[in-house]
C-alpha cells in the first residue's frame, strides 16, 4: 500500500467562503497565495479557537507552511495574527507564546478600540 504524497511546494487558492468554526462564523477570502480569515469580532475569534482541537493552531500552521501560503487572521477588518512560511514570529509573539504565529500588536489594539467603540454605541442606544 503506497503512502499519500507529502505536501510541499506552492499552492494557489482562489476562494470566497463563509465557514463555521465551532459557534463562530468566519469569512474566508484569498488572493492566490494569501488567505484572509475575517471574524466579525474578537468574541467570534475566541469561539472559533474553542472549536478547534488542542493542536489545531499547530496543524493549521503546518499546512499553511507546507503549501507556502500566508494566512492572515483578522477581526473587524484588522489583521491580528499572521502565519507566514519562513517569517520569524518576533519577540512579542515569543513573549506571549503564540510562536510560530506572528502577533500584530497594532492590529490587536485597533480591534480592541473598535470593540470598545461598539460597546459604547450600544450603551448610548440603550440609554437614549
Amino acid at each position: 500500500m503506497s503512502k499519500p504524497p507529502r505536501p510541499g511546494g506552492s499552492l494557489t487558492v482562489e476562494t470566497d467562503l463563509d465557514l463555521s468554526i465551532g459557534d463562530a462564523q468566519v469569512d474566508v477570502r484569498s488572493t492566490g497565495d494569501r488567505l484572509f480569515l475575517n471574524f466579525p469580532s474578537l468574541r467570534a475569534l475566541s469561539e472559533a479557537k474553542r472549536g478547534l482541537p488542542p493542536t489545531g493552531i499547530e496543524a493549521v500552521s503546518g499546512l499553511v507552511t507546507a503549501f507556502d501560503l500566508t494566512m492572515e487572521v483578522r477581526a473587524r477588518d484588522r489583521t491580528i495574527f499572521v502565519i507566514e512560511p519562513g517569517a520569524p514570529a518576533g519577540p512579542l509573539s515569543r513573549w506571549v507564546g503564540s510562536s510560530p504565529v506572528q502577533l500584530r500588536a497594532l492590529g490587536l489594539l485597533a480591534v480592541v478600540a473598535k470593540e470598545i467603540e461598539s460597546g459604547i454605541r450600544v450603551i448610548r442606544t440603550l440609554l437614549h
